[in-house]
């Protein structure tokens, strides 16, 4: 039997774990031995997950195909100029546009989101028939909002809000602002997928270099768990089921459909995404198994969440004698 051609997945200044368990899964269904690193090496297909070029950085080896996904929109587009003997270096861009410094030839630009492998994230229609007991959600980090960007300021304005939970780092600042009960700290990403299930609505906030030129997990996730999502920008001409942008996250309209209707309508356009990108990329897209994915997202997605509860437990036990203390 012939080995499977070997695909590497390059996260450069670090993963997204999302995007990189759809990508595993992706070049899997398309033949390829996947595997993930920090650094290229030798193999017939590279990904650059994410990660900005480097002047006079690099990877002569490289000489099969190369594919970049510039979805961070931080000047990963560049490069397309560090692979000389490359094949063919594509740029996988969701609003067709690209952040690097240098121009890509425009053939060599994939209009696309990164692929989003359905079977991995969908929730069975138990759990989406199962109450809802969160009216609104935010899941993410407070950014820093040093030049006073409204949309983030609109959004710690809306932390005062009594129906909105907030998961993520930096909000604890807000706690003389927000009931403790809707301050939950940071979450993982198997948790995220929960708390979308739970919830009816959620809130979507991007850096603004990145508004309107490429999309969150948010705009996938929310939706796939029956989970209406509201943002302040897509890219010009894309609409997403389940994702609708409003001119103020202080006034919010119903979410437009029930949660299992919204689920499949994301599903049907995920899976569309997928199987057009693979033909965009010329290669043929199979989805693996359920014991293969199964077997995934347990490695790449719920050990990660118990690697994450084990130390925030930890972190609870150093921190109770001190509380005790002061108590």
């Amino acid at each position: 039997m012939a080995l499977r051609p070997t695909c590497l997945i390059v996260g450069l200044d670090g993963i997204d774990p999302d995007v990189t368990v759809n990508l595993m899964a992706f070049y899997a269904g398309c033949g390829y031995a996947v595997r993930v690193a920090t650094a290229p090496a030798p193999c017939e297909l590279l990904v650059i997950q994410r990660g900005h070029h480097v002047p006079g950085w690099s990877c002569l080896d490289a000489r099969g195909d190369v594919h970049v996904y510039d979805y961070v929109f931080n000047g990963t587009a560049d490069y397309h100029d560090a692979f000389p003997r490359a094949q063919r270096v594509l740029v996988i861009s969701p609003s067709g546009l690209t952040s690097g410094r240098s121009t890509v030839p425009r053939e060599r630009v994939v209009s696309s989101p990164h692929p989003v492998v359905t079977a991995l994230w969908a929730p069975t229609r138990a759990q989406l028939a199962a109450p809802r007991p969160y009216p609104l959600v935010h899941i993410g980090h407070r950014k820093p909002n040093p030049a006073g960007d409204p949309w983030q300021q609109e959004i710690q304005q809306l932390a005062g809000y009594s129906a909105c939970h907030f998961w993520g780092k930096g909000w604890t600042d807000l706690a003389g602002l927000l009931p403790h009960e809707h301050l939950h700290g940071p979450s993982s990403l198997h948790e995220a997928q929960g708390i979308y299930r739970r919830s009816h609505a959620a809130l979507g906030v991007m850096h603004e270099f990145q508004r309107g030129r490429t999309i969150s997990g948010r705009m996938w996730q929310a939706p796939l768990n029956g989970c209406q999502l509201y943002t302040e920008a897509l890219p010009p001409g894309m609409t997403l089921p389940g994702v609708q942008v409003v001119e103020r996250f202080t006034d919010l309209p119903a979410p437009p459909q029930p949660a299992q209707q919204l689920a499949n309508a994301a599903r049907h356009h995920w899976d569309e995404v997928t199987l057009r990108l693979a033909d965009q990329l010329g290669l043929r897209w199979r989805a693996p198994g359920r014991a293969s994915l199964a077997r995934l997202y347990l490695t790449q997605v719920y050990l990660r969440h118990l690697k994450v509860a084990i130390e925030r437990r930890q972190a609870a036990w150093r921190t109770a004698p001190l509380q005790r203390a002061q108590a």
